[in-house]
């Protein structure tokens, strides 16, 4: 049965619904097969992740989200593809789009030829570092503190990630674990983890370093679990 015939027009569908109308047609679906077999049909261009009601995802029809959608050929797919990821995870290498996009090399290296001169780059210790030549340059050397989540795009988006460790320090033996959880980046590198606990009135914010922080950084730490309470709307407690 296809998604198109269990989304209800011009609204989303719980998957819970999806699900249980999906083992109607599908009686052999084990229940953990559920999210596998709904995500199968978000591959097929019908379907695709809605907004949330609660706890619970729902799914809307692509050509209502997206009408009027721009059609490509393969070609044309493959070079927007390649463009769209070194112009917006650039510096990166041709390697780097081929584990993101979980294509061929031969794929990935036909679309990246047709827009590779749209595209400026470095290279660095013999690897080519490709990325958007419309990118500013940044004057403030200051550096700067993110808060990121478990398998960010900062992380899981490039198969190097080598350049986001700190050489001094032995997270590299550790990057593994680290990229399970949510992650300091402080100047672009890894500084550590941190954990968040949110009760009724406040979130509870903690870290676990890597290396020792400077008093800059941990004036910056403090400053971004600050901002991050303040998009929660709560106070924090902790740093």
């Amino acid at each position: 049965m296809s998604s198109r015939m269990l989304c209800k027009a011009g609204g989303n569908l719980r998957e819970l619904r999806c699900t249980s109308r999906w083992r109607q047609q599908a009686s052999r679906l084990r229940a953990s097969e559920g999210c596998t077999f709904s995500g199968d049909y978000r591959k097929t261009d019908s379907s695709v992740l809605g907004t949330r009601e609660g706890k619970q995802p729902t799914f809307a029809l692509l050509d209502e989200w997206v009408p009027n959608a721009r059609r490509l050929d393969r070609e044309e797919a493959l070079a927007e593809l390649a463009l769209r990821y070194f112009t917006s995870h650039g510096p990166a290498t041709v390697q780097d789009c081929v584990w993101w996009s979980g294509l061929t090399a031969i794929d990935v290296r036909a679309g990246f030829d047709t827009v590779k001169s749209r595209l400026a780059n470095e290279v660095v210790d013999g690897r080519t570092y490709w990325f958007s030549s419309a990118v500013p340059v940044s004057r403030d050397r200051s550096p700067r503190t993110f808060l990121l989540p478990n398998y960010d795009e900062y992380f899981v988006g490039y198969r190097d990630r080598s350049a986001a460790c700190d050489p001094s320090s032995s997270q590299r033996e550790n990057f593994g674990n680290i990229v399970f959880n949510p992650t300091v980046v402080i100047g672009g590198r890894i500084a550590g983890t941190w954990k968040r606990t949110v009760s009724t009135n406040s979130v509870v914010m903690g870290s676990n370093d890597v290396r020792t922080l400077s008093e800059a950084e941990e004036h910056a730490f403090n400053e971004a679990a600050r901002r991050y309470g303040k998009f929660l709307g709560m106070p924090v407690v902790g740093p």
